[in-house]
């Protein structure tokens, strides 16, 4: 269980790191390499509630590190480029989700940077006019939203066991999988060419229903990973002890315009389940066409207060074609009015 192994675990802005193993020359003899869980890394779900966790995983087995020698001081890199497992000089192969937090912690600094440089929505810039600073919701859900699945799990003996969600991604072993800013981001450096719609700090009241209708647009975007929707919000302190801990309960919906096909937050086996445990939604449609259309909801099934605030990224080939009246934002500085948010969703 979770509980037992919580000392394990790293946890970064309400995110539970694990850690999976490195890749190419970074490789011990028999590592299976970046598509598979370390078997040192925790898993879950949480106790008593069951929520999923860890919510995304990181090379945390081997990665080359400083190396601190209490002893002596003013150490240098060596010479050559020690090989993994090893340690000399001021360098030393490490392990651990102590070593996959950081690497989480970089990528959420990068999330940031895009948005205060101005490179959204384009993914060219700086371009200072279009300067945002994000929530901490939305840049744990623009993580979430391009994490890909592992593969499976390698155990300490060397052999392998397939992951409980195969090439879906979300279990309580991977959480929503391996952190990948290339299919989070669009950046038109990359090789791979993805669209993005994000929205930050919407409100949203008791009952209230918000909607967006995206189509598949694949001119100049050659993202593999379908459609990808992610809902991520603050969810109100809970008291101590609880065990059903959700306060503001929110759904996210993805229906297909073409025959009405419908997708539920976190219902990866489409069981027709609406998650009401955990404060991050995903929805992952892997085979989408040019032809498609998708009305994405946002319902506020209960909430705590008045009000809920929540974030939402939308990434693969979507392009803007409509929102609710009630749903008419995107990334603007906070207390200021978005004028013209249509034309620039869709810029």
């Amino acid at each position: 269980m979770f509980c037992n192994f919580i000392q394990a675990c790293h946890i970064l802005c309400d995110s539970i790191v694990g850690a999976s193993y490195s890749a190419g020359s970074d490789l011990e003899s028999g590592e299976a390499g970046r598509n598979y869980l370390w078997h040192g890394s925790c898993t879950g779900p949480t106790c008593g509630e069951g929520r999923v966790k860890p919510d995304i995983v990181a090379p945390g087995k081997s990665l080359l590190a400083a190396r601190s020698k209490p002893s002596s001081y003013g150490e240098c890199d060596p010479s050559q480029k020690i090989q993994p497992g090893q340690e000399a000089d001021g360098n030393s192969y490490r392990y651990g989700t102590s070593f996959a937090a950081p690497v989480v912690s970089g990528a959420a600094a990068l999330i940031r940077q895009y948005f205060m440089d101005g490179f959204y929505p384009s993914g060219s810039g700086p371009n200072g006019s279009r300067s945002y600073n994000p929530s901490a919701a939305l840049v744990k859900a623009i993580l979430l939203n391009g994490a890909q699945p592992l593969m499976g799990k390698q155990l300490e003996n060397g052999s392998i066991v397939n992951m409980n969600s195969l090439d879906r991604g979300y279990d309580a072993q991977q959480g929503f999988g391996r952190i990948s800013l290339m299919d989070s981001l669009p950046l038109y450096t990359n090789s791979i060419k993805i669209k993005a719609i994000f929205y930050d700090r919407i409100p949203i009241s008791a009952g209230e229903v918000h909607q967006s209708i995206v189509s598949i647009d694949t001119s100049n975007c050659n993202s593999n990973n379908g459609l990808s929707v992610t809902l991520a919000w603050n969810d109100p302190e809970s008291a101590t002890g609880c065990v059903s801990c959700m306060l503001s309960n929110l759904n996210l919906v993805v229906q297909r315009q073409n025959d009405g096909t419908m997708w539920r937050g976190n219902d990866i086996w489409n069981q027709g389940v609406f998650d009401s445990t955990n404060n991050v939604e995903r929805v992952r449609i892997n085979s989408v066409n040019q032809n498609h259309t998708f009305i994405i909801r946002v319902v506020a099934v209960n909430l705590a207060f008045a009000q809920q605030r929540y974030s939402l990224a939308i990434a693969g080939c979507p392009k803007y074609e409509w929102s609710s009246a009630n749903f008419n934002a995107c990334p603007c500085p906070l207390g200021q009015f978005c004028t013209g948010c249509d034309n620039f969703l869709a810029s």
